[in-house]
């Protein structure tokens, strides 16, 4: 919890530098105060995963269960988070010091699934300035908005964002109802085998490169407006990674690339590096026919 709370503190007041004016002193105690309260109110527990989307829907999807020791507290820091990025706010003006403006509904009430409250939320964003680029990529990834989600079950928050919030935090309610997995997820169970004691680390984790950059080749070809092929890479592991606390209070990292992931993400620049190529080809090809006809 310690480390939760230097590594967001920290994250803000990097953050919090790298805009015009940076963040004034009072709104930084205010948003340090916010941190501690929610970390605080939180228990030993935490497991996260983000899904690259599919075609149809903004091309990520998050899923949160959250063990709390104060489900009152969280909740409020959670909601009081959420109105800090309407405008005129705090973290709106944070983030309009990077081009993006917000306007956030909350609906305390959105629903009741097996006597479970679900609460949600609707973060739409825009850009401000004539970025037209900035503005195609933030549509790529956010479309309309963000969807949230949120309930408490068995002293637990299960916290969910992205197109089908909805319906996924009725299956994770579902799972947390359950007593949670009954077993370790195969790609979970290979990476705590080729960590070694990644078990008695206090975070672990797996990311698949193929699957990140097939998500940023969709990015590319919304925004340069091209036709890029799919990769359609197949992949079956993943990096691992393991967090430990170290005795002066730091985390360390460890991370492991297995063989098989190495030879995928060849396959991917091997595969993505000629279509790119050939897509910057037409791209020209296609200004130059362009200025020609103008030029008649």
């Amino acid at each position: 919890r310690k480390n939760l709370k230097t590594t967001y503190i920290g994250l803000m007041k990097l953050v919090g530098e790298m805009i015009p004016g940076g963040i004034p002193e009072a709104d930084f105690e205010e948003l340090q105060e916010m941190l501690t309260r929610g970390i605080d109110a939180m228990g030993d527990s935490m497991a996260i995963t983000f899904d690259v989307g599919t075609d149809d829907s903004p091309p990520f999807m998050g899923k949160y269960v959250i063990e709390v020791k104060d489900q009152a507290v969280f909740e409020e820091v959670l909601q009081k988070e959420l109105k800090l990025m309407n405008e005129g706010e705090m973290l709106a003006d944070l983030y309009k010091g990077f081009g993006m403006e917000m306007d956030v509904e909350i609906d305390d009430d959105a629903g009741t699934y097996k006597g479970v409250k679900i609460s949600a939320a609707k973060v739409a964003f825009k850009t401000s300035g004539d970025d037209t680029m900035q503005a195609q990529m933030f549509e790529m990834i956010f479309g309309d908005g963000i969807d949230y989600c949120w309930a408490f079950e068995k002293g637990h928050c299960i916290y969910t964002l992205g197109s089908d919030a909805d319906e996924t935090i009725r299956e994770l309610i579902d799972q947390v109802r359950a007593g949670g997995p009954k077993q370790v997820g195969s790609q979970m169970k290979a990476a705590l085998e080729v960590l070694g004691n990644g078990d008695k680390a206090d975070v672990v984790g797996t990311f698949n490169f193929v699957r990140y950059m097939e998500m940023v080749a969709g990015f590319i070809a919304a925004i340069e407006e091209v036709d890029m092929p799919e990769l359609d890479i197949p992949t079956e592991s993943n990096i691992a990674f393991a967090g430990r606390t170290t005795e002066a209070g730091n985390l360390a990292f460890q991370i492991v690339m297995p063989k098989e992931h190495m030879l995928e993400t060849k396959s991917v620049f091997e595969n993505i590096i000629p279509k790119i190529k050939e897509q910057e080809r037409l791209k020209r090809q296609k200004q130059k026919e362009k200025a020609q006809a103008n030029n008649i």
